[in-house]
């Protein structure tokens, strides 16, 4: 906590803290790099200021403020959260512990974060940067993403946790893990904690913490198009609500199976009928698009074509609403990240030949 007080980090919601700004950047910053959140941080807390605004909202607008920061179920339940503190807690971020985990999207570690950040009462902390710190110190050479070893982790923080001082040992603890024992080559000559260190000690540091062996990522083959008009202007459908991106706005693109024997081009063309009633002109040059989730990764083989007729939006599993879009459109709305890539694969393209 010394340490804390010289070099801790100037971060924008610890420039002005409030329980809502802890709870947004908490949010934010769950499995994003602190780099990445600061400037939608502050776009959002431009739009939305306070907990009766974010809840006044239309989750589509905060689903185009949140674009490219991904993991978006993040912010329907920020969005969803702030609707029941405004109906249940009179539009205040409660201060018990119950109270917010019964909140969607707040589980132990935000609720510990809130509680003891925002209202310094004597909760921990345990993200990463934690378990990493702890799992060091200690040399606990067990799998620290198992739930039970986890536990023991956060026993271990719990009982270290000075009285009266959550706020800044939670904090001093999330800055030591991000600046000093970082995953790989901490700096140990100039960690305040080092004398404390058994892995550094016994010279393991960098084989701590112990995480589980990596499975394979899965990809997963799809085909899809940036279907235009003669104004320029190209289809865009909404994803429904619940599931992975929901609410977001998409091109119409296709999962292909491994068995699938048809060509890119007529598989497209195909599904375009099947699922809109779309006829559309022969696609003609393919880009192939790839982009990263959680769990599994996408290849889109992507064409560009023109749309012969009015699609038609019938019953769908994936799709609720579908729109015709150009580039002054799109600030209002949430697009997924693998059809920000394919877009700007086609204007690159566009804009090479001007």
């Amino acid at each position: 906590m010394d340490w804390y007080a010289i070099h801790g980090r100037r971060l924008p919601w610890r420039l002005e803290p409030s329980p809502y700004h802890t709870w947004v950047s908490e949010i934010m910053l769950q499995q994003t790099q602190v780099a990445t959140v600061i400037p939608y941080y502050q776009r959002f807390l431009a739009r939305f200021p306070d907990i009766d605004t974010l809840a006044a909202a239309e989750l589509g607008e905060l689903l185009a403020v949140w674009q490219g920061l991904g993991y978006y179920s993040r912010a329907r339940n920020l969005h969803a959260a702030a609707r029941d503190i405004v109906r249940l807690h009179d539009g205040q971020l409660p201060d018990d512990r119950a109270a917010l985990l019964a909140l969607p999207g707040i589980g132990d570690y935000t609720a510990g974060a809130i509680l003891s950040i925002a209202y310094n009462l004597d909760y921990v902390a345990v993200d990463g940067n934690v378990k990493r710190i702890l799992a060091r110190v200690l040399d606990y050479d067990r799998e620290i993403d198992s739930s039970a070893h986890a536990a023991e982790l956060a026993s271990c923080a719990r009982a270290l946790l000075p009285s009266g001082q959550a706020s800044a040992f939670n904090q001093a603890m999330m800055d030591l893990g991000a600046t000093i024992c970082t995953p790989r080559e901490p700096c140990c000559q100039t960690c305040p904690v080092v004398r404390f260190c058994l892995a550094q000690e016994r010279g393991i540091q960098e084989q701590r913490p112990v995480r589980a062996p990596r499975k394979a990522v899965p990809v997963r083959e799809m085909v899809g198009a940036i279907v235009e008009r003669e104004d320029g202007s190209w289809l865009a459908l909404r994803r429904n609500p619940q599931g992975l991106l929901g609410g977001l706005w998409e091109i119409p693109m296709y999962e292909r199976r491994t068995d699938d024997n048809m060509p890119p081009d007529a598989r497209l063309i195909t599904a375009l009928a099947e699922t809109l009633q779309l006829e559309v002109t022969t696609p003609g040059t393919a880009w192939l698009v790839t982009h990263a989730y959680t769990h599994f990764r996408v290849r889109l083989t992507l064409f560009r074509c023109m749309a012969q007729n009015m699609p038609v939006l019938s019953s769908q599993d994936i799709w609720n609403a579908l729109r015709w879009l150009n580039d002054t459109d799109m600030p209002s709305h949430g697009l997924t990240g693998l059809t920000l890539k394919a877009l700007r694969a086609v204007h690159a393209q566009r804009n090479a030949l001007l």
